[in-house]
């Protein structure tokens, strides 16, 4: 009897990836009653300073975000591909 240790490697980072999309999603769920009730100028103020926090941030950061996506999308394609065969 042969093991596969590439498909056991493989069915656990799949598996380990759909548990942390789904803790995520009930996190979002479970938090969005309370965000519902802050008054609206609230929730403005902080859409507004998140935007400018992170606008600046992604501008200082430019380059090192083109590249760590590049190299998010190349692993995700060798991933798709691994599949694949």
């Amino acid at each position: 009897m042969v093991i596969d240790f590439f498909l056991i490697y493989r069915l656990l980072l799949t598996g380990l990836s759909v548990y942390n999309v789904i803790r995520v999603a009930r996190s979002v769920a479970q938090y969005k009653p309370m965000y519902d009730r802050i008054p609206l100028w609230v929730r403005r103020f902080l859409a507004d300073r998140g935007r400018e926090f992170f606008g600046r941030a992604l501008l200082l950061n430019r380059v090192d975000l083109a590249i760590n996506l590049g190299l998010l999308m190349i692993l995700i394609v060798l991933t798709l591909i691994s599949w694949l065969i």
